[in-house]
């Protein structure tokens, strides 16, 4: 059996539009949904309960680095702050004791004279200076120098002391000094005003050393009469070994001393490097160093404790630091106009030191961390291992379905494609095997199908062979009828049709033209013998006038007459040719019907019902125009009755005229 040509529906499909990748999909869906739904639950209930142990364990560690770090090393920031203050007014106190010794009043009342002459002898302090030049002291060798060297010697921390009479002249000195007269130092003139100085961390030259200078006005313990100035100048050494002897007590710790502008006054890291006291490289603030500006921003707030604070010294890791302020006017209320020195100390110590206590909770959030990252790992494995393998059971699983199906669409792209003869060979007892039994049952009725329409196309061609043929001949007929209908029009009235002798309605017709020509022929024969007799009889007229003319020119009038009287025969002959030229041209007529028919038959030649309604209005035609011959007919009688009686009113006259004589001459016109 042959093919049947169509398009073959072949289009290419995506692999998750397919119907193996749709099962996929959905077995994929119901297998790993349920697997994913589970591992996010456990995985938040995990995530949660490790959150709520290491939020507890934080709060813990905060609560223990509260109590027990930060509050341990702020208390030993205020620890090492407090002694620092207690060491610097014990010191001071030392210089008050010293300025009421007698022995310092009665050295001054003794060179009160001296000095009193001194002042009023109109030197300026130049001149002063230059006299005493090689010796800057009123009292040589005078027992307060020795009570001073001695002062010195049990308070090394002390590099200098003198004082100074109420003019500011030196009385007794321990150490040369640089200048003799003291009233022009700022430190005098505060203390002789106040009762008391006390500086910042300055760099003393004639010690060579970086101190702390305390002045205090000597006052006469009697009259409180104010007799002299009393200085001396501290070394910030005692306070640096202090600083360091403190932090030698606690593993790891560091301690720095610094004052309001951010100099280190000690710094037990470096050993009190001279690169960093009271230097520029050795600023904190510079160092943009967060907990020393702490120390001065909460004025409220004397000491504190701050975590993972960026190393001092810019090196990795982080610290724990305590820190404390020096202590305020309250506690130097011994010390008359002096509020404080307003140092700020920081206690620091690393991170990994400072929680040593800690470490056991430490190790057991990192434990517990790591068995969070173990399950989570486990969990990831198996949950991949599921998703794999529920990703091969798919694939076979939708394999197993979809690949009879592809099998089957194959085969109706065959069968579509026009081969109905291809084999359906799948055997299976399920879905697909109905579907598998129905494309067969609808391959054999497709099969019959066409069959019965090839049958139907066979005798649909036999039909139209036969309708062409009836066509052709129908075609042929009508172009024989009008080659016919135009030699009759031409005036041909010897054209004749020729039939098959058929008893169809064309040859009935074709009769029936046939006999028409053959009338209008045997009319016009008629016509033309009437023609004739008429033209006869005007000859006979005229020559009978023509013979009377020569009688009488009275009767030339007559014989005008008679003229116009021949004329008159003459136009109705004419009339009687026009009416017979009419049937002519209603012939021609007849003849454009005609075309007007073969034009209808033509356009309706696919309904024989129509072309028969034509060729009834055609042989209808016909019959007017013999209906119009038989009129031509009773016109030619008429022309041959009106010929007869123009004779006889003719040979009337005449006789009537004869008649006459020569009363009849006129008459004779007639």
């Amino acid at each position: 059996m042959g093919t049947i040509k169509k398009t073959t529906i072949d289009q290419k499909i995506g692999f998750w539009v397919s119907l193996r990748g749709r099962i996929t999909g959905q077995l994929l869906l119901i297998s790993l949904v349920p697997l994913i739904i589970l591992s996010v639950l456990f995985f938040t209930s995990l995530n949660q309960a490790v959150g709520d142990f290491g939020t507890t364990v934080n709060q813990v560690r905060e609560t223990m680095a509260n109590e027990m770090i930060g509050t341990k090393l702020q208390t030993l920031a205020e620890e090492t702050m407090a002694p620092i203050d207690t060491y610097m007014l014990e010191r001071f106190h030392d210089i008050q004791e010293w300025a009421v010794t007698p022995i310092i009043i009665t050295v001054l009342e003794e060179t009160a004279r001296e000095a009193e002459a001194l002042a009023s002898s109109g030197l300026d302090i130049e001149q002063i200076e230059a006299r005493f030049e090689n010796n800057r002291e009123l009292a040589l060798d005078s027992p307060a120098k020795a009570f001073l060297e001695q002062r010195l010697a049990r308070n090394p921390a002390f590099k200098e002391v003198f004082f100074t009479d109420r003019h500011g002249y030196n009385v007794a000195v321990s150490n040369p000094t640089s200048d003799f007269v003291q009233s022009d130092e700022t430190w005098w003139q505060v203390a002789w005003e106040k009762g008391t100085y006390i500086s910042e961390v300055v760099y003393e030259e004639s010690a060579e050393v970086y101190a702390v200078d305390m002045a205090m006005r000597i006052d006469h313990p009697d009259t409180g009469q104010a007799l002299g100035v009393m200085k001396a100048s501290l070394d910030i050494t005692a306070i640096q070994t202090q600083a360091s002897d403190i932090a030698s007590h606690t593993a790891g710790a560091e301690v720095a001393l610094f004052n309001a502008d951010g100099y280190r006054i000690a710094d037990s890291h470096s050993n009190h490097s001279p690169e960093l006291i009271m230097t520029e490289a050795g600023n904190l603030f510079k160092l943009n160093y967060g907990p020393a500006k702490t120390v001065f921003e909460q004025e409220e707030v004397e000491s504190g404790y701050l975590f993972d604070q960026a190393s001092l010294h810019q090196t990795e890791g982080a610290d724990v630091v305590g820190y404390a302020r020096s202590a305020g006017a309250d506690f130097y209320s011994d010390v008359p106009g002096f509020d404080g020195f307003n140092w700020g100390i920081v206690y620091l110590q690393p991170n990994p030191i400072a929680f040593q206590g800690m470490e056991p909770i430490i190790e057991l959030e990192s434990a517990l961390n790591n068995l969070q990252n173990s399950t989570t790992t486990s969990v990831l494995t198996v949950v991949v291992l599921a998703a794999v393998g529920s990703v091969i059971f798919a694939l076979f699983m939708a394999n197993g379905i979809s690949a009879p199906i592809v099998k089957l669409n194959q085969i109706a792209n065959k069968i579509a494609a026009g081969h109905l003869d291809t084999a359906i060979d799948i055997q299976r007892r399920d879905e697909i095997g109905n579907l598998t039994h129905s494309l067969s049952l609808m391959t054999h009725n497709l099969r019959e199908r066409i069959e019965a329409e090839q049958a139907a196309n066979d005798k649909a061609q036999q039909l139209a062979r036969a309708d062409r043929e009836a066509k052709e001949y129908l075609e042929q007929t009508v172009d024989n009828y009008l080659t016919f209908v135009e030699r009759v029009a031409e005036g041909d009235l010897t054209a004749r049709l020729s039939l098959n002798g058929d008893s169809d309605a064309l040859t009935i017709l074709g009769r029936n033209l046939n006999s028409m020509v053959g009338r209008l022929g045997e009319m016009t024969a008629q016509i033309r013998e009437a023609t004739a007799h008429i033209s006869s009889a005007a000859a006979e007229i005229l020559s009978a006038t023509t013979q009377q003319a020569s009688g009488a020119n009275e009767q030339s009038a007559a014989i005008s007459q008679t003229s116009t009287t021949i004329d008159e025969v003459k136009t109705i002959v004419e009339q009687s040719f026009s009416k017979a030229q009419a049937v002519a041209e209603q012939a021609q007529r007849t003849a454009d019907v005609s075309r007007v028919g073969q034009q209808a038959v033509t356009e309706t030649v696919d309904s024989m019902g129509q072309i028969k309604e034509k060729v009834a209005s055609i042989a209808e035609n016909i019959l007017a125009l013999s209906e119009q011959t038989q009129q031509i007919g009773e016109i030619t009688a008429t022309v041959n009755e009106i010929a007869s009686q123009s004779n006889l009113l003719a040979l009337n006259a005449s006789v009537e005229a004869a008649r006459a004589g020569e009363h009849g001459k006129g008459f004779a016109v007639v």
